[in-house]
């Protein structure tokens, strides 16, 4: 039932749906609490799934997170850990008063500042940007946005 349901939600929330679902079945007693942790598990299923994904690769800005190249479509990753999971899609405030951003529009903003997707531009193929943010305290994928 619940894959029926899964299959009915644009590719991206599969993605987001089925990694939530991974993290959720590993042992709260292996989870490490960096990002490069999540990071790592989410390369190496892609891999084990046989698909194209390359980590951190450079370019002439920074270094981004992931690609995941797929005959039309290009997925640029972007991952930030938040310490608790963010209260909302909006902005929070922080300890210190000021307005934050939630994580995941911070890589959306990160892929498009250092320009992530340029090397990819001239391939003829749709760029999807997609900043995914990961929860240390409820070991999970606590939000993903795509532009």
């Amino acid at each position: 039932m619940w894959g029926r349901k899964c299959r009915s939600y644009p590719t991206h929330q599969r993605y987001g749906i089925t990694f939530q679902s991974v993290f959720g079945s590993i042992p709260h007693t292996l989870f490490l609490p960096q990002e490069a942790y999540y990071h790592s598990v989410i390369y190496l299923v892609l891999r084990l799934l046989g698909f194209t994904v390359e980590a951190e690769r450079l370019n002439n800005l920074g270094r981004l997170d992931a690609v995941l190249e797929l005959r039309d479509v290009v997925y640029i990753l972007e991952f930030k850990m938040s310490e608790a999971p963010p209260k909302s899609r909006k902005r929070s405030k922080a300890k210190s008063g000021v307005p934050q951003l939630s994580p995941a529009p911070v890589a959306l903003e990160q892929i498009r500042t250092k320009q992530y997707d340029l090397p990819f531009r001239n391939r003829g193929k749709t760029i999807l940007l997609l900043g995914i943010a990961f929860d240390q305290t409820n070991r999970n994928i606590s939000e993903w946005q795509m532009a």
